[in-house]
């Protein structure tokens, strides 16, 4: 009796022996994954914020209890990712740590490892949300060659026509495989889902209509102010739009003038008897900038966020060479679409769209906003893990 008694009791000693081996190893298992988070975004912070990227990765895992070489253990960045989604991405940090664990009941030893990845999206000047357009994926269509210095963020898909290129821009791609027959460089690369990069800013408020149905017809210098019934610009005289914000009810109409305006936002909204409207500026000689101060600072077009999806557009069409336009256009929820214009900035131009379609234009993005008070309107994106 006595020797079954002994015989059964080991065998429990072993089960709760298993068992504690076994809570022991889970929980070194989340530790050694907190490890690997923290050496990630360590990292990636350390890359984002210009100092040593390897240093600050291994300065968080020790934080964590990592150290590579110590108590089995073993710590391994790489910048960029070398597996995973984010393979070959400068911008992203992998991190694998690792630890021997020898059990104090179970014979041998095993080694416990996690890997983590955290990625400093590089801040696009371009974004294309795509949500309008996923009934119509021919849209993001791009017919023209792609130029300059600022990544694209696109939230479902593009394409690249025939010849077309993109050349010195990173495509973000958020969704979809890309389906384009021209060529990209660099790679598209995968990106996690980005908001409104503009969303903070408040929409300038419509106030009492201070010019009802306004038609320029020759020659003239228009006030900031809230023009109701629309805008209509059809003259090939000079307009100079003097600085300040223009909230316009109705349709803008821009057609033929030499057009100037610094320090302007062209608000696009409803009120005053008047519905959401289009926008149209085609057939110009054209030189405009945005505000360098103030709330609406480098906001050169705002479409109002309160437009139902798609109900509204912006289109550019048959532009002077010569012409330039310093600001952001911003149109979340809306349509961009541009045809025969050097679309190109001073020295930025950015735009926030649903979807766009452009169409032999030279188009160069540049995000250069020393001239700005406050720098880029676009909200700074921290670090984050992705994987």
């Amino acid at each position: 009796m006595i020797i079954y008694m002994v015989f059964f009791l080991s065998i429990l000693l072993g089960i709760c022996g298993l068992l504690l081996d076994v809570g022991l190893m889970e929980n070194l298992k989340q530790q050694v994954q907190n490890g690997a988070d923290a050496a990630a975004l360590g990292g990636a912070y350390s890359l984002q914020n210009g100092r040593p990227m390897l240093a600050g990765a291994l300065a968080d895992a020790q934080v964590n209890g990592f150290v590579s070489g110590v108590n089995n253990t073993t710590v391994t960045i790489a910048n960029p990712p070398t597996s995973g989604a984010y393979v070959g991405n400068s911008a992203a940090v992998q991190a694998t740590v690792t630890r021997s664990y020898v059990p104090t009941f179970y014979p041998g030893s095993f080694n416990i490892g996690a890997q983590a990845t955290a990625l400093v999206p590089q801040l696009p000047c371009v974004y294309l949300f795509s949500q309008y357009s996923i009934a119509q994926p021919s849209l993001n269509a791009i017919n023209e060659t792609i130029n300059g210095d600022c990544p694209f963020y696109i939230g479902y898909s593009y394409y690249f026509n025939g010849g077309s290129s993109s050349s010195g821009n990173q495509f973000l791609l958020h969704g979809s495989s890309a389906k384009s027959s021209g060529t990209v460089s660099p790679s598209v690369i995968h990106a996690p889902a980005m908001g409104d990069p503009l969303g903070y800013i408040p929409q300038p408020v419509f106030g009492a209509c201070q010019y009802n149905n306004t038609n320029v017809t020759a020659a003239a210098t228009l006030q900031p102010g809230t023009y109701c019934g629309g805008l209509t610009i059809n003259t090939g005289a000079h307009v100079t739009l003097s600085p300040g914000t223009y909230v316009i009810s109705g349709n803008l109409n821009i057609n033929g003038p030499t057009l100037t305006g610094a320090g302007i936002t062209l608000f696009m909204t409803q009120g005053g008897g008047s519905g959401y409207g289009t926008a149209s500026i085609t057939n110009v000689n054209t030189i405009l900038s945005a505000p360098t101060t103030g709330t609406w600072q480098g906001i050169l077009f705002f479409s109002d966020r309160g437009m139902p999806t798609g109900q509204a557009e912006l289109s550019l069409a048959n532009w002077d060479p010569s012409s330039k336009v310093d600001g952001i256009l911003y149109l979340v929820g809306q349509e961009f679409l541009a045809s025969n214009i050097p679309l190109q900035g001073y020295k930025y131009l950015g735009l926030v769209a649903d979807f766009t379609s452009i169409h032999n234009t030279v188009w160069v993005t540049s995000a250069d906003y020393s001239g700005l008070a406050n720098g880029s309107p676009f909200q700074t994106i921290g670090a984050g893990l992705v994987e």
